[in-house]
């Protein structure tokens, strides 16, 4: 069942090859395409005591021999984009693990460049930089994709978290991309030219013209994210035996990449592609067994709505726990086709959801807040709180 899709069972049947199979299934983790592996123990072996050697760092996991493209081919992507006006630089998740330095000799001075959300924090922030496009996003990035003609794309697999509504814009049948897994290149977007590369090595061996060109974006000028205020404010406000929980949408995914924990604090997340209205009765769980904790949830409108239930555990557990429902009234984290063509409704549209009315009924006193020492002067006591703050449907942290 496991081999149906994962890309490798390893099935460990003897004490002898322990060290050998572990091995092994990492390397696969951190080679070539990701993907799940699993590693499979017989229950008689499950209890047996081995010795094993320290466990290696995980680059030395990784297969050796990186792709290293043809000098010519290097030349080609170097040609394109001399040629171009107004090309676009797009980098994905294939440069998080490079040097900065590496990154901005080539954006320095140049064109606008962007980050997909699997890039976010990997590059330099430079007067050039128009930020991180993901789903929700995407129209402020409409307006550059109307005056670039290329778009060379380094470590990006184009998803559709954050480019599907992309697919008709001109520049992108101008498209140079570039990826070490050649099972990448062209599956979301036809090239113009594909190329299979160490990132590494094409970002230390390509030279690109400077071809800088202004645009007054949206995404660029934009003022500082709300939620981003209140999520980077939040852990600095609350003390160290603080646990938060972190759900999908706008506000958990604010935190999981800019929210910075004070030392003490702990902090859980299901990541990008979780569950949504996991926060509420997984926190609460972790409050049970954890009666000491500060332990708070920090989640949508659309997330608390969908297991706003789980409040009751409260009452029944005498357990300390706070909610923070980040509302914006809309569902940033479904797409929009979903809707329009799959003929969905989405309760969390309604624009006269009574928090009050929720924390009264399970027993949390309501308060609304802008700010995390707000809320930081109010968890002193025993009390359960629910705390709502407001904020723009069209406000973007990421």
């Amino acid at each position: 069942m496991a081999a149906s899709c994962c890309k490798q069972v390893f099935y460990i049947n003897s004490l002898h090859n322990v060290e050998q199979l572990v091995y092994g299934a990492i390397r696969s983790v951190l080679t070539g395409r990701p993907g799940p592996v699993v590693i499979a123990i017989p229950q008689e072996l499950q209890r047996a005591d081995i010795s094993i050697s320290d466990v290696l760092m995980p680059i030395s996991y990784v297969a050796e021999g990186m792709v290293k493209p043809d000098r010519k081919i290097v030349r080609e992507v170097e040609e394109l984009f001399h040629k171009a006006s107004n090309p676009l630089i797009i980098f994905g998740k294939g440069i998080r693990n490079e040097k900065i330095e590496d990154i901005a000799h080539i954006v320095s001075g140049n064109c606008p460049y962007i980050t997909s959300y699997a890039a976010k924090g990997s590059v330099p922030v430079l007067s050039n930089y128009l930020g991180t496009i993901w789903y929700a996003n995407a129209d402020h990035i409409y307006e550059v994709l109307e005056k670039a003609d290329m778009v060379l794309a380094i470590g990006e697999e184009f998803t559709a978290f954050s480019f599907n509504k992309l697919k008709s814009y001109h520049a992108f049948s101008n498209l140079v991309q570039v990826h070490a897994d050649s099972n990448e290149l062209g599956r979301s977007f036809a090239c113009k030219l594909a190329v299979q590369s160490d990132i590494h090595f094409f970002l230390t061996n390509i030279y690109l013209t400077k071809k800088a060109w202004n645009i007054d974006s949206p995404l660029k000028a934009k003022k500082k994210s709300d939620t981003l205020s209140f999520i980077t404010s939040l852990a600095q406000n609350l003390p160290e035996e603080s646990t938060f929980f972190a759900d999908v949408g706008n506000a958990g995914y604010a935190a999981i990449s800019d929210m910075d924990l004070k030392e003490g604090q702990k902090f859980y997340t299901t990541g990008k592609f979780g569950l949504c209205g996991w926060s509420v009765p997984t926190a609460i769980g972790y409050a049970v067994s954890s009666p000491h904790s500060m332990v708070l949830s920090i989640t949508g409108d659309l997330s608390f709505n969908m297991n706003m239930q789980e409040l009751a555990s409260l009452r029944r557990y005498k357990t300390k726990y706070h909610a923070i429902v980040c509302n914006n009234h809309g569902p940033q984290n479904i797409l929009r086709d979903q809707v329009d063509e799959l003929s969905k409704e989405i309760q969390s549209e309604d624009q006269q959801v009574n928090y009050k009315g929720i924390a009264d009924a399970y027993g949390l006193i309501y308060q609304k807040v802008k700010e995390g020492k707000e809320i930081a002067e109010l968890v002193k006591g025993q009390k359960n709180f629910l705390f709502e703050i407001e904020l723009d449907r069209y406000d973007y942290p990421i």
